[in-house]
């Protein structure tokens, strides 16, 4: 797994605070849970591929839960939201374009998925990450071999077009492109539901026992011969 920047844990952390906002206010005996899953995207695209990645399995995996949950008596969907990102090669102006596309294709692809989630309970997010998490997570995996190259290109302010200069290191930037860069231009899918809890059955009141009456001795009378 990646690291995510720090502007991005916080963006994160604000949406999903949001959404808890907007959720239904629930009493003390009810249980909120959330189901995230995380969708992949080619770069420059905004379509979900179900080809690529590990995109067919998620998405089955979404259907297969949603149609168990929705269909299970006591749970109810409060809302799902959808936060996108891209990563942080090319224009800025452009990857926050795909970034907002990718949230918009994620939430048309899962209502026709799931027609009977209203619209009002679809919330959308999105930002794109930038190179300082890509640094961050260069210098946390020391496992990439051909990073040193990548880290002083990103530490260094003279260089404008960090895109560029990062591809022309043709092997460390493909070691990193399939390391880390492919996994920076997602959709997280969070499903928020509340659990009831089971209804209880009435007690029935225990049934008195009708006192029995005292049965009266009757005394044995002996006959005289």
């Amino acid at each position: 797994m990646i690291n995510i920047s720090n502007k991005h844990v916080v963006g994160l952390r604000f949406f999903v605070s949001l959404v808890a906002l907007l959720c239904t206010v629930m009493s003390f005996a009810q249980e909120r849970v959330e189901k995230s899953y995380t969708l992949y995207y080619r770069v420059n695209k905004s379509d979900i591929d179900t080809t690529y990645m590990d995109n067919a399995r998620i998405l089955q995996t979404i259907r297969d839960d949603m149609h168990a949950i929705l269909g299970e008596e006591g749970i109810k969907l409060d809302s799902m939201y959808i936060y996108a990102l891209s990563s942080p090669e090319g224009p800025v102006a452009l990857n926050n374009r795909l970034a907002e596309e990718r949230a918009e294709s994620a939430r048309n692809f899962l209502s026709g998925q799931f027609p009977q989630i209203s619209s009002d309970k679809i919330l959308v997010g999105s930002r794109t990450n930038d190179w300082s998490g890509l640094l961050k997570n260069l210098r946390d995996d020391a496992s990439i071999v051909h990073k040193d190259a990548l880290i002083k290109i990103l530490e260094d302010p003279g260089i404008q077009d960090k895109t560029v200069a990062l591809r022309a290191q043709r092997l460390a930037y493909t070691e990193v492109r399939d390391r880390i860069l492919n996994y920076m231009r997602t959709a997280t899918v969070t499903f928020v539901m509340t659990i009831e809890p089971p209804k209880e059955e009435p007690k029935e009141e225990p049934k008195e026992e009708p006192e029995e009456e005292p049965q009266m001795e009757v005394p044995e009378v002996i006959e005289e011969p």
